[in-house]
């Protein structure tokens, strides 16, 4: 099982007429970011992490289904803010001393 944080979001995401206040993300893999730079140019940072959030973004609220970039491309920037924070912070987290990635999820 992979780490995953969640976080609340200070608006709100609106997905079908629901607004859902909080998310899911997991650590993003090479393989994420790979996938990001295929869906948007690197050297423009937003549209790259709105391609690579879509990629490791788990759950917004209760929508499971896929995370697509125009989902998150409506979202609020105090929304967008908080998310590349809490993917930044699970980033962070990474392996432990170990050198064995973490598999529990942690919640705030």
């Amino acid at each position: 099982m992979e780490t995953t944080i969640d976080r609340p979001l200070p608006i709100g995401i609106n997905i079908d007429g629901t607004v859902h206040k909080d998310f899911e993300i997991r650590a993003p893999l090479v393989e994420d970011v790979l996938e990001a730079e295929k869906a948007a140019d690197a050297r423009q940072v937003h549209a790259f992490n709105i391609a690579l959030l879509s990629q490791v973004v788990v759950r917004i609220g209760s929508f499971k289904g896929a995370v697509t970039p125009n989902m998150l491309k409506r979202m609020k920037r105090a929304d967008y803010n908080a998310m590349i924070t809490a993917m930044l912070e699970i980033e962070d987290q990474g392996e432990d001393q170990s050198g064995v990635a973490e598999t529990s999820t942690v919640t705030s």
